[in-house]
């Protein structure tokens, strides 16, 4: 097997995500019409960083990772052209993990949400709930190994991933179906072997609580991005990097998820537990996010 000599990838996207969400918040004030698509374009920056760090981090790469930063420009042809670079990096390091002798452990729902990311690019015409699907399925999937891990859960990998992919898509076209989703990834966990482990758990109960709470409050897309992709990515992120401080990451999905439940009672106010969970989460990760760890792939 040739040897692969990883970089940090993450780290530039991680920048330019906290960059985007940063004005997005500043928008929601000064121009709202803008912030929904500035937070979607942090939420896919980051996205892109950590897909590429946990699965084609190799310097080989280089081109086409410096190409997808594309997604992180706010006009709409640059999310094509970096989801385009994004598919190009995977398809060739599936080629050489291939050629290698080698295998991926197969994880369905995190390698589709590539492909489902330039689609819906390609789609989007100001719709943000179908932005919703590449990073739903990529969460689920990447949050499927740091769920089982530490609450001692059976994981689902390769084939028994295909109803939850399946469902994942149905929410495209059926926003409704989405807390259904939510409900049946949580349930279809095995739980024999069940053990807490707090930070896990809070994520995973945030995530079903306020997609749950959208049948009523309505919101789905604020249900998806305030109770689901934010703790998750706080918790893949945190766990991905910085595992240390992963027991300390528990009053973040707390934090996220009363922002939603405040946007009832006054927006602005809402954005503050938003805010303070993010800066913690940014506190957590940050030693992590350094030019050593940006050269070396720490």
């Amino acid at each position: 097997m040739k040897q692969v000599f990883p970089w940090g990838v993450n780290v530039p996207f991680t920048y330019l995500a906290f960059t985007l969400w940063g004005a997005g918040a500043v928008e929601l004030i000064l121009n709202p019409t803008v912030h929904p698509y500035l937070m979607m374009l942090g939420a896919y920056s980051l996205y892109f960083g950590m897909v590429q760090r946990l699965f084609f981090p190799a310097r080989r790469y280089l081109p086409l990772q410096i190409l997808s930063l594309a997604i992180g420009v706010p006009l709409p042809w640059a999310q094509v052209v970096g989801s385009a670079a994004l598919l190009g990096t995977e398809v060739w390091s599936l080629l050489d993990v291939r050629s290698y002798g080698s295998r991926y452990p197969l994880n369905l729902l995190v390698l589709s949400s590539v492909p489902m990311s330039l689609l819906t690019w390609i789609v989007y015409g100001n719709n943000f709930w179908v932005l919703v699907v590449p990073l739903l399925s990529y969460l689920l999937g990447v949050n499927e190994g740091i769920l089982s891990s530490n609450l001692k859960l059976k994981p689902r990998l390769g084939l028994e991933q295909v109803p939850l992919l399946a469902a994942v898509i149905l929410c495209f076209f059926f926003p409704v179906v989405f807390p259904a989703v939510m409900i049946v990834y949580a349930l279809s966990f095995g739980w024999s072997k069940f053990k807490s482990q707090v930070s896990a758990l809070l994520t995973l109960a945030v995530s079903l609580v306020v997609p749950i709470g959208s049948w009523w409050l309505g919101n789905p897309i604020h249900a998806f991005t305030l109770g689901v992709m934010s703790p998750m990515f706080a918790s893949c992120v945190t766990y991905s990097i910085s595992r240390e401080n992963y027991g300390k990451e528990w009053p973040i999905p707390l934090l996220f998820g009363a922002s939603f439940f405040l946007r009832n009672f006054d927006l602005i106010l809402s954005g503050l537990p938003w805010v303070v969970g993010m800066l913690f989460f940014m506190g957590l990760v940050a030693k992590r996010l350094d030019p050593r760890s940006m050269s070396l792939g720490l």
